[in-house]
């Protein structure tokens, strides 16, 4: 049985625009060139000397980047810079590039704001610091050689130290941009400070020792005296023991420096097993606010995101479901603040202002981010790499409009990142790991905008071609129910017409028996019922249904006809309410022919009292007719009537499953024998049934 509600469920997938939807859906996913707005392919891989370190920049601001590159021999370091092959200059310097990290080994920045950049490198010379500065890449000599920033501190029996680059700025406000960058350490207490390198002035400020490792630096004017301040991103190493500095690394710090790199307010403090603080300001105007996040990988430790004042006061704005190492921040469509968090082999997990969960991007292990404005249309690339997978994964602001590109096996370690420019062509992402290399091409899909004209006409097509199969189909079904309807008609009527002999030729025996009893009166009254009954058969022949009042007026007539034959032998009754609908249409007969049995098989013989009650019943959809008789019972009745070939109740019961089956509507019927008290058969009763589907059996 077919229940509502999977009728209901069987009508939506059989929807042509379901249907279409399905396999449209399925190639639009399997074309995703198309689907994605901007695209990462991979242009070329390569190897590269040990100790080589590659890099790209546009100096000279023509729109094409020079390629930097620095490198150890045993007999000396250098730098090289070169542009389509074309070597410019090499410049030897002191010391080494023996940094921990090798992220940032040379700056580029135009201090003198003479529109050319300047290149700082830094080495290391035993346990000195170095910084180097090329002025112009076609100028053979040095403009700062060997100045000493800082002396590092022997870690595990070696220095230690890594650059961490901020980019300059102008912190005196002379015009000219200083040199601002960061010096971490690992197992060294030190240095682990900011600097501020005064090209025109060949000075140095630093600020007081720091304490948590140095992840990155955050520049931002929270006290709106028109100079941004610099906020380390830390995490507690905890390396250092804390006896011996006051900020040390078994901590994490809140810290803020002014433009002098003097704290703007005492540093808070934050433990924690690797705690990590985590600056979260946003660049969008007038849409920031100072956060930071503070987290600790202790069991069952969530992070907390705070905000802070210049003063140094700070309140708790949401608890985040995270466990993370890193965390950024970006923005969305509407230009809102969305807060980035980094967890271990769960990726990366976002966040709104007030901690409320957005969505997660799922990664294994433990990836990096790098933001930097790839195609310079003023907007930062979110750049993720993750060696666990061999994959890179750029994103535009709020991490959307995804582009991946798998590197495999080769893409391992520490991560040297460039972006290569050239005029009129796509911007070529350049990372080295070790000694491999990769040129990734980062652009727009220029066929991004037919997925627009594309996908819709792929619904469309597909709507079409399930909208013509489902035609073709119904063309058939129609059809073969159109046959099985002409099938059904010629039957019912088939049946019509041998229903209407059988009716007739009981009926004449009837007439015929008063003409034998010479009874002229009844047998003119008796002719007169018999042609008005014959003409009703005519009326309707070829009509497999009539209405419940015509069938039942047909019924009275022919008992009318029955009474003037048997006389006192034979009453009948009809009982039909009035709230009964008696338009319903009732196959020919079905009442009839129950009755003409009733009398010819279980009243005609008893000597007199034969009782023939029709009652009709009904509620809801549901019509009931039941044909009641106090006979002498079917089982006697076969033995008196051993001629009767039953062909009646054959074509009845071929009448009800036709009807079934042409028809909505539901026949039944069913014969049940009558007792007495004794046991004795005592007459016979029929139920005719109809369920009707739309039609209603009461009036109100």
């Amino acid at each position: 049985m077919v229940t509502p509600a999977r009728k209901r469920t069987l009508t939506l997938l059989t929807n042509p625009f379901i249907l279409a939807a399905i396999p449209t859906i399925a190639l639009v996913f399997s074309i995703p060139v198309i689907n994605k707005p901007y695209l990462l392919n991979l242009v070329r891989s390569a190897r590269v000397m040990e100790n080589h370190y590659l890099s790209y920049h546009d100096l000279d601001g023509d729109g094409n980047s020079e390629k930097i590159e620095c490198f150890d021999y045993p007999n000396g370091s250098g730098i090289t810079v070169s542009e389509n092959g074309r070597i410019f200059n090499q410049w030897n310097i002191e010391g080494t590039f023996g940094f921990s990290g090798k992220t940032t080994l040379n700056i580029p920045a135009d201090c003198n704001g003479d529109g050319l950049k300047e290149l700082y490198l830094f080495s290391i010379k035993g346990d000195s610091i170095l910084l180097h500065s090329v002025p112009d890449p076609s100028d053979p000599a040095l403009g700062v050689s060997n100045r000493l920033i800082d002396v590092a501190g022997r870690g595990r029996n070696v220095p230690d130290p890594r650059i961490v680059e901020t980019g300059p700025q102008d912190l005196d406000g002379d015009g000219m941009d200083e040199l601002i960058f960061g010096i971490t350490s690992g197992f060294s207490k030190y240095p682990r400070k900011i600097y501020a390198y005064y090209p025109a002035k060949d000075s140095l400020v630093s600020s007081p020792q720091l304490g948590g490792f140095i992840l990155g630096i955050i520049r931002k004017d929270i006290n709106n005296d028109g100079f941004s301040e610099m906020i380390p991103l830390n995490y507690a190493s905890g390396n250092i023991d804390p006896s011996e500095m006051k900020y040390h690394d078994n901590s994490a710090w809140l810290t803020v420096l002014d433009r002098n790199l003097k704290f703007l307010f005492e540093p808070k403090e934050y433990t924690g097993n690797l705690a990590l603080v985590a600056p979260m300001i946003s660049d969008s105007p007038g849409n920031w606010s100072p956060d930071f996040l503070v987290s600790a990988l202790e069991k069952d430790s969530l992070a907390s995101l705070l905000s802070f004042n210049n003063s140094g006061e700070t309140s708790n704005r949401a608890v985040i479901g995270a466990i993370p190492y890193s965390g950024f921040i970006t923005a969305n469509r509407n230009k809102e603040p969305v807060y980035a968090v980094l967890e271990r082999d769960r990726g990366i997990v976002l966040f709104n202002r007030e901690g409320k969960y957005l969505k997660e991007i799922g990664m294994e292990g433990s990836p990096t981010v790098i933001q930097k404005d790839i195609d310079l249309d003023g907007s930062q690339e979110i750049i993720v790499t993750s060696y666990e997978t061999g994959k890179v994964y750029v994103y535009r602001a709020g991490l959307r409009q995804l582009a991946v590109v798998d590197l495999g096996r080769d893409f391992r370690g520490e991560i040297l990142f460039s972006v290569r420019r050239a005029r009129n062509e796509a911007p070529l992402i350049y990372l080295q790991t070790g000694t491999s290399q990769f040129w990734i091409e980062y652009r727009r899909n220029q066929l991004a905008f037919l997925s627009f004209v594309l996908h819709p006409l792929i619904y469309a097509a597909f709507i079409a071609f399930v909208l013509l199969i489902q035609s073709a189909q119904k063309r058939v079904l129609t059809r073969r129910e159109e046959e099985r309807r002409k099938i059904s008609e010629l039957q019912l009527s088939l049946i019509g017409n041998q229903l209407d002999p059988h009716f007739t030729l009981n009926v004449l025996n009837s007439v015929l028996h008063l003409v034998e009893q010479s009874d002229r009166e009844k047998l003119r009254s008796s002719l007169q019922s018999f042609s008005g009954l014959y003409r009703d058969m005519l009326l309707s022949a070829g009509k497999p249904r009539r209405t419940l009042e015509e069938e039942i007026g047909f019924c009275r007539e022919y008992l009318a006809l029955e009474k003037m034959r048997f006389g006192e032998r034979l009453d009948y009754s009809v009982l039909l309410p009035p709230e009964i609908n008696t338009e319903l249409p009732v196959p020919r007969f079905v009442i009839q022919l129950f009755a003409e049995n009733a009398v010819k098989h279980g009243i005609a013989t008893r000597e007199s009292g034969g009782v023939l009650e029709i009652v009709v019943s009904g509620a809801d959809k549901v019509l009931t007719i039941e044909i009641k008789d106090n006979g002498i019972g079917r089982e006697r009745a076969g033995e008196e009537h051993s001629g009767s070939t039953g062909r009646g109740m054959k074509l009845m019961t071929e009448l009800f499953e036709l009807c079934n089956r042409y028809y909505d509507d539901t026949y039944s019927y069913s014969v049940a024998d009558l007792c007495g008290e004794g046991g004795e058969p005592s007459g016979t009763m029929v139920t005719v049934t109809i369920n009707y589907r739309y039609e209603l059996v009461t009036i109100s």
